[in-house]
């Protein structure tokens, strides 16, 4: 390496060659690099995720705790100058370490925006099947409470068929059978969920008119595109006992068929009785079988 100056004296430097070498070598470790970081930088978001769903749920727990094992309502129902508030404003000083403030519960646009950039917010959000990154309710980019749970109304909660019912009371953790087992937060598009989010199948759509949910409709913030984790269909979520682990699709119960019905769910009464519903299945979304 190296050339003649008109003296006769060297000076080292590089050939054309050896310069062309150089860069086809350069562009090759990137183009091995760039994918490499690009996954890398992804896992760290799931990573992220994960972490969040866990403060979450130590908050949720905190709260149960402090009020006599009940839980926040998805939704409280009793009007206000602020407006109906979701269990978010009721965790909000517990996470965010100061008060929420006078300001309307839904923000000030209605989008729910104080909420982009917090610990209420999944850092894969745009990665989203349906929808992908939310700027009209910033609820979807986040997680959603199970109201499947039983709740202040005890057996009247239970047999209710109408859903707002089950939105609006405070679910009781001491009605859990088995807290490792049943799902307390979950990654979503919405702040509440059931067995019916789920969705019966990977191909379900959401649209608010199809046999799916808020759950199947965040499907592709997680997962990679081979292993274990395959197609994206992964979700970050917080049992009752507050373990917080990935579930794929199939790994999250749901109920036969016949059960995801347009514009119709099954209580959780329901779901207990019916003899074609699998124990797991209760033991997930109720917490009993």
């Amino acid at each position: 390496m190296g050339y003649w100056l008109k003296n006769g004296k060297s000076a080292n430097g590089f050939t054309l060659i050896e310069l062309l070498v150089v860069i086809g070598i350069i562009a090759v470790l990137i183009g091995i690099l760039v994918p490499t970081l690009s996954r890398a930088r992804s896992y760290a978001r799931d990573v992220v995720c994960a972490s969040n769903v866990r403060q979450i749920s130590t908050a949720l727990l905190l709260y149960a705790t402090e009020n006599r094992q009940f839980l926040p309502p998805a939704e409280d129902g009793g009007p206000t100058a602020q407006g109906p508030a979701t269990w978010h404003v009721r965790l909000w000083e517990h996470l965010m370490k100061r008060p929420f403030g006078t300001g309307p519960y839904a923000g000030d646009d209605g989008t729910y925006a104080y909420l982009r950039g917090t610990v209420f917010e999944c850092p894969q959000a745009a990665r989203s099947r349906v929808g992908g990154f939310s700027t009209a309710d910033h609820r979807n980019n986040g997680y959603a409470l199970n109201i499947s749970i039983v709740g202040n109304r005890g057996e009247t909660g239970l047999s209710a068929a109408v859903q707002l019912i089950r939105v609006r009371e405070n679910k009781k953790l001491s009605t859990v059978n088995d807290a490792s087992r049943t799902v307390l937060l979950t990654d979503a598009r919405g702040f509440y969920v059931e067995y019916f989010d789920r969705g019966r199948a990977l191909n379900s759509m959401d649209a608010g008119i199809s046999n799916a949910g808020g759950m199947l409709a965040a499907l592709g913030r997680h997962g990679s595109s081979s292993g274990v984790l395959r197609k994206k269909e992964t979700w970050n979520i917080a049992s009752v006992d507050g373990s917080v682990r990935a579930y794929r699709f199939a790994e999250v119960p749901g109920t036969p068929d016949t059960y995801y019905v347009v514009g119709s769910r099954l209580s959780p009464r329901q779901l207990l009785n019916g003899s074609d519903i699998s124990a797991e299945t209760k033991r997930f979304w109720v917490g009993k079988k």
